[in-house]
């Protein structure tokens, strides 16, 4: 957080786990940032972007959901 600067962002992330059995996980994520001035900060998952088109002052949403199953 710069809340000195005018090139502030914030970012928000909500992450949910349901064991469906003892080696089986339901899981989402949702993630979202808010840019300012000319920060370009990007919502990603892995290294990957997901909202290809957040750019400077610009906001980015992502939703991530899955099924984990350990052998």
């Amino acid at each position: 957080d710069r809340k000195r600067s005018a090139d502030d962002y914030r970012k928000l992330m909500l992450g949910y786990g349901y064991n469906l059995s003892k080696r089986t996980e339901l899981y989402g994520t949702y993630a979202r940032v808010d840019n300012q001035g000319n920060t370009s900060h990007m919502v990603s998952s892995a290294g990957l972007n997901i909202q290809g088109l957040n750019g400077p002052g610009g906001t980015g949403k992502g939703i991530e959901l899955g099924l984990r199953h350990s052998f």
